[in-house]
């Protein structure tokens, strides 16, 4: 996608590590469009500025940078002024307001979106902002890596803390945790191509694959409040409206498809999906062998709203096709039956409360 070779980009960095990683995101993005990087500003056809809000210092400073490159805009009005990260989060359209020379403003979960912003903003100048927290927190980007040896690969995004004093998770979001293949993938990718050193990042790397963990508990323990609050914090934070638009079936096997790669995280599990063929099923079936309980799961969209209606129907289709049957012949004694209703980015949860354990 080589349609500037002669431009060159300029990116500034503050705060964390996880910063970092994603300003070697934007760099990636930037060189796929056929940018050269320059550390001479004046020559720079597009400066970024990866910007930190923890500290009012830091904002001050972010401040600051932006009227010093006011003369820069000045000089040449094709100039695409960049601001990203936490801060840029965090004001959003105030930025344009406190600084009209300012192109774009991107958000923490927007990061995959700067060659489309560039592009809208070569064909009209114009300020033009992406800051959905509701998109997904991991994307599939080009990097271009600041360091020859060295490496930052993300494994999770955001914090759930909510300390009185820390704007972490208003910016960042709730904790998401990067798929296990994907960090895999890529930490084959980088040792093969000579990097020494690893650093794993996220806001809160010891919390990685806990909510997964306590998912996976619930649905051992019949605590289907529990489940649905996790669930529907998972759907808050990674899926869009738009996701939703099309036919109920489809709609039903895109969140049979989320919360199946949720729970393939418990790689001791055996998880079976779709024993029926046909449109209208969404069922998982789980072994748990450490005290062999069989837990089914029907999900359905609940047209309208109606979860209530949504979920009885869940559970009736467990009961009409039987699916203990089948856990029963791989030896599974204990049974769990779950009906999950989804709407937008809402689910609700219901437990048989004549499951058998």
């Amino acid at each position: 996608m080589d349609f500037q070779s002669n431009r060159f980009y300029h990116i500034i960095s503050y705060g964390c590590q996880a910063n970092m990683s994603d300003s070697e995101h934007y760099a990636g993005q930037l060189e796929e469009l056929g940018y050269h990087h320059t550390e001479d500003l004046d020559t720079a056809d597009v400066i970024l500025i990866n910007t930190c809000c923890v500290r009012e210092t830091a904002e001050d400073k972010t401040l600051g940078k932006i009227g010093e490159l006011k003369h820069l805009k000045t000089q040449n009005p094709d100039l695409i002024i960049a601001v990203t990260g936490c801060m840029a989060q965090e004001w959003q359209d105030k930025l344009f307001k406190r600084a009209p020379h300012i192109d774009l403003v991107i958000g923490t979960h927007n990061i995959h979106k700067l060659i489309e912003l560039i592009q809208e903003r070569r064909s009209k100048a114009d300020h033009y902002m992406a800051a959905d927290m509701s998109l997904p927190a991991f994307h599939d980007m080009p990097v271009k890596r600041f360091q020859k040896f060295f490496a930052w690969i993300p494994i999770m995004n955001g914090c759930n803390k909510f300390c009185t004093y820390c704007i972490v998770p208003y910016v960042r979001g709730r904790e998401v945790s990067r798929p296990i293949d994907a960090i895999v993938e890529e930490i084959k990718k980088v040792a093969a191509e000579g990097y020494k050193e690893i650093t794993l990042l996220g806001q809160n790397v010891n919390s990685y694959g806990k909510t997964l963990e306590t998912l996976c508990s619930a649905l051992v323990n019949k605590e289907p409040e529990k489940i649905g609050q996790i669930f529907g914090d998972y759907l808050w934070n990674t899926i869009s409206i738009r996701d939703t638009a099309a036919a109920r079936e489809r709609k039903e096997n895109f969140y049979h498809g989320i919360l199946l790669g949720l729970l393939g995280y418990k790689s001791d599990w055996l998880i079976k999906s779709n024993a029926e063929s046909g449109t209208g099923y969404s069922d998982i079936l789980i072994e748990v062998p450490d005290n062999r309980t069989g837990i089914v799961i029907e999900l359905k969209y609940a047209e309208n709203g109606d979860m209530d209606a949504a979920c009885e129907a869940a559970l009736e289709q467990i009961e009409e096709k039987d699916y203990i049957a089948r856990l029963k012949q791989d030896g599974m004694r204990n049974f769990i039956r779950y009906g999950i209703a989804c709407f937008k980015k809402d689910c609700r949860v219901v437990v048989d409360q004549n499951s058998e354990m």
